[in-house]
């Protein structure tokens, strides 16, 4: 082998071999579906789920409500569900992953969570009118916890309350 032939191969060696490890570090690792983690269990999102379930569409829309009456009979309906949600989120939560291309789970969850944050909205407007402004600010607080736990772990989605 001659010199010249030498440096080529040396050459080949020094600039092929780290890009083919590149490239088949893409390939191998850019392809491979990641592992999810577990499912916690309990899982405080489906207490979330549920919860949201108690209420009726119209019952948790705190925004047609006009007097304290029409408010605190929301407020009575929505307890049980109100009390279900704030033991769902004291408990680990994680958004079950459902690869649906169309999306129609995930809007239905977000519905049922927009739902919920009515009945929080609710509660904290009827303590606000009866001068309890501590409850308030905790119910109003409960709907930030409310959506950082109904989304833990879920996709990045779009939606408006």
């Amino acid at each position: 082998m001659t010199q010249k032939s030498s440096n080529r191969l040396l050459l080949v060696l020094v600039l092929a071999l780290p890009t083919a490890i590149f490239i088949g570090s893409i390939f191998y690792n850019g392809f491979s579906v990641p592992q999810l983690p577990p499912m916690p269990n309990p899982n405080g999102y489906d207490d979330l789920m549920k919860a949201a379930t108690m209420l009726a569409p119209d019952v948790g829309t705190p925004f047609n409500a006009t007097n304290v009456d029409e408010l605190q009979s929301i407020v009575l309906t929505d307890t049980a569900a109100l009390k279900l949600a704030r033991a769902g989120m004291q408990k680990k939560c994680r958004v079950p992953l459902d690869y649906n291309p169309a999306g129609t789970a995930t809007s239905a969850r977000l519905e049922d969570m927009r739902y919920l944050t009515h009945g929080f909205m609710a509660e904290g407007d009827l303590a606000e009118r009866q001068g309890h402004p501590e409850q308030a600010v905790k119910s109003y607080l409960d709907i930030i916890h409310l959506a950082n736990e109904s989304s833990r772990g879920g996709k990045i989605g779009r939606a408006s309350c």
